[in-house]
């Protein structure tokens, strides 16, 4: 199940559950970033009518489970309905004015909001939700908790193959993609592009979608043999660059980690493979590598 939007209200009483309830009603909301942001809108159409975010001024706490999965769909979606959470209520309805503490009604709720992140692993969108002073901040304080972790990804690569990690110096975290993208054109496809004759079939493992069209159309303009897998591929081309690279009429398969994550095929055929960058999920690391076929190339 895939299904990346859906909402749910949970009404709790004495002896029973309601399910599907009013969301004015609930107290307990069971949802997808984009189930809540097809209610909400976007930010810049709060106050009106086809934005309606007063039911998440109450939230006392948040618990954004799974968090890795989250950026293997579209993050901006969190990052709307983060910055809607807490806000001032537009309509009254029928609220028990009783009950309104002041910080309430003062517009600092947040920070009385306790939120809990839980993912599999640290994503550079996790730690920078973690590290907002608006849309994460509480007065008591933050506190992040880190496994300690055994035997990494490469102790589960089966095949006997040669692992070889390149450093790209950069001084600037900004200019990460451009220097990666220059190493990459300058230092390694050169290489592996003058070898492709007789070193067997190469997959190119790109984690993020930006770089995989940076690196496409490079692969374009060189007037290379590739083809390509991306998480907006139709399922017949799928299987149509599948079976030319199994076969061998091409020397390249562009695979990025979305389409990894979401239609999990295995890729056969393949005797190298160059990440260009680490995947964000560590176990696709190992799962990658034990697709090869060292035997045709080592």
């Amino acid at each position: 199940n895939k299904d990346d939007s859906f909402r749910l209200g949970i009404s709790l009483h004495r002896g029973s559950v309601k399910l599907f309830s009013d969301f004015y009603n609930s107290d307990l909301i069971v949802a997808s970033p984009l189930g809540i942001r097809t209610i909400t809108g976007p930010l810049e159409a709060a106050g009106s009518k086809r934005s309606d975010f007063d039911f998440l001024s109450s939230v006392e706490v948040v618990v954004l489970e799974q968090a890795d999965i989250f950026s293997m769909q579209n993050w901006e979606h969190v990052k709307v309905v983060m910055g809607f959470l807490n806000r001032k209520p537009f309509q009254t309805r029928e609220t028990d004015f009783s009950r309104i503490r002041d910080w309430n009604l003062s517009e600092q709720a947040r920070f009385y909001r306790q939120t809990i992140i839980v993912s599999r692993h640290m994503t550079l969108e996790a730690s920078a939700l973690f590290s907002s002073r608006v849309r994460c901040a509480n007065l008591a304080g933050k506190l992040k908790i880190r496994p300690n972790y055994g035997q990494g990804s490469i102790s589960k690569v089966v095949p006997s193959l040669r692992q070889i990690f390149q450093r790209v110096e950069c001084e600037n975290l900004m200019d990460s993609h451009d220097k990666r993208f220059e190493y990459f054109t300058q230092e390694i496809f050169p290489k592996i592009n003058a070898s492709a004759g007789h070193d067997g079939r190469c997959m190119l493992y790109i984690p993020s979608y930006l770089d995989f069209v940076r690196v496409r159309n490079f692969l374009k303009r060189q007037g290379s043999s590739f083809v390509n897998c991306c998480e907006y591929t139709r399922t017949e081309e799928v299987s149509r660059a599948r079976q030319l690279f199994f076969e061998g009429e091409v020397q390249y398969l562009l695979v990025t980690e979305r389409f990894q994550f979401f239609k999990r095929y295995r890729i056969r055929g393949g005797c190298h493979c160059i990440f260009y960058a680490p995947p964000t999920n560590s176990h696709f690391y190992h799962e990658v590598l034990n697709w090869l076929q060292p035997a045709l190339g080592g």
